[in-house]
């Protein structure tokens, strides 16, 4: 038996193989086609040096309804907050070395007398990049800072500035967990086990969209991380593991 497939409306159905290269006339919207042997795509496992990955499950896309599932949300527990430390750090590392820039120009001007325009232009560029610099880096902070994940006893709210998307423990299909480890030249073997692990997840709903969270993104993850893995427990859903070394 193989199976037939007509190209307009994608009806499909099993024949025969003596069908095959013959022409057929689809029964739902009348187009005559020539029946070919469909290619069967082959599903990927993805290797690491740990462990063998099983590969995502194949499921049906299906819409979320965000104003039925906000109903179905039931009872508020708590909230998970952005975490905006990584990114303070950075920011405050890069005002540092704009201000270093700053006074590398200005002493590429100290060969001007005191008071002439280029010694003038060197002090407005030292004062004026970093102010500008640090406003941009408060406006970028307080957008992460709006970022926070409401838990509740049947799901989840991911909150950003752009938007909102509700996570019913009924609707997650699927979740992966990354791991990876902080590279050392000196250590190997089982000495491994002393390095610092860093996890990233990511959850996928039923409609195929992802919620990824991570220690530089969610204050508290590895709390939610437990907490999550508890209450899609009941409902069997796939949690893979791969590591990264």
């Amino acid at each position: 038996m193989i199976k037939a497939k007509c190209p307009s409306c994608g009806w499909k159905d099993d024949v025969d193989d003596s069908f095959l290269g013959a022409e057929a006339e689809c029964p739902e919207c009348e187009t005559v086609f020539t029946v070919k042997k469909l290619r069967k795509k082959k599903k990927k496992v993805k290797k690491t040096n740990e462990l063998i990955v099983a590969p995502k499950e194949d499921f049906e896309k299906i819409s979320v309804n965000e104003d039925d599932a906000r109903e179905k949300l039931g009872e508020f527990q708590k909230t998970y907050k952005s975490c905006i430390a990584n990114q303070f750090a950075g920011y405050v590392f890069s005002m540092v070395g704009l201000l270093l820039g700053g006074y590398m120009i200005r002493n590429a001007f100290s060969f001007l007398k005191e008071g002439e325009v280029g010694s003038m232009i060197a002090l407005g560029l030292m004062s004026l990049v970093p102010i500008g610099f640090a406003i941009n880096g408060i406006v970028v902070l307080r957008k992460r800072g709006k970022g926070r994940v409401k838990f509740h006893e049947n799901g989840f709210i991911s909150q950003s500035a752009e938007a909102s998307s509700i996570f019913l423990w009924e609707h997650i299909v699927s979740i992966k967990e990354e791991v990876s480890y902080e590279s050392y030249p000196f250590l190997s073997g089982p000495a491994k086990r002393i390095k610092q692990k860093h996890s990233d997840y990511i959850v996928i709903r039923r409609d195929g969209l992802q919620f990824i969270f991570s220690e530089n993104t969610l204050s508290k993850y590895n709390v939610f991380a437990n907490e999550l893995q508890l209450k899609i427990l009941p409902y069997n859903v796939p949690w893979h593991v791969v590591e990264y070394e």
